[in-house]
């Protein structure tokens, strides 16, 4: 009866893959009708191409005569460049004062550099100050801390003594 068990049970694994497979072959066929769908798209598109590559070659034409309009205005930049030459020279004059500018403002950032080694040192020597402070000032927290335990350790010991004068006073009223 076992045997009989495992083969329906393996009959039922294989019908299940048979209703999956079924499945995927029904999706499969919808994928080649999509698929159709998309070559007939990529035929349009290729017969657009086709009618943009005799559009491209109009515009080629059309650039071809504008290189030739280009050639004329390179003539026109040659000009203009001789043009240019003649103020590049005055720029070169103004570049000279520049360069003279240029050197009293190093004179200045000299002087300048001066200034800020000076106050780099006094700097270095208010924050010398300042560790010398601090480092004093943690000496006396650590007194100040010593001190305040030794009195918390003190008003222990006073109110235990306080404590055991009261009960010597009790009894003493209680001898009494």
């Amino acid at each position: 009866m076992k045997n009989e068990e495992k083969i329906l049970q393996v009959l039922g694994q294989i019908q299940g893959d048979i209703k999956d497979m079924k499945v995927d072959i029904k999706d499969l066929k919808g994928d080649v009708s999509i698929l159709k769908e998309d070559v007939s798209i990529l035929k349009s598109d290729v017969s657009i191409l086709k009618e943009d590559v005799t559009i491209l070659k109009g515009d080629v034409s059309i650039l071809k005569e504008d290189v030739t309009v280009l050639k004329g205005d390179v003539s026109i930049l040659k000009e203009d460049v001789t043009v240019l030459k003649g103020d590049v020279s005055i720029l070169k004059e103004d570049v000279t004062v520049l360069k003279g500018d240029v050197n009293i403002l190093k004179e200045g950032q000299i002087e300048t550099n001066k200034h800020l080694v000076i106050l780099d040192t006094k700097v270095d020597a208010i924050s010398n100050k300042l560790d010398d402070i601090e480092a004093l000032n943690a000496s006396r927290h650590t007194e100040i801390t010593s001190n305040i335990i030794n009195l918390s350790k003190d008003f222990t010991i006073v109110e235990a003594v306080t404590g055991k004068n009261m009960l010597d006073i009790a009894h003493l009223k209680a001898a009494k």
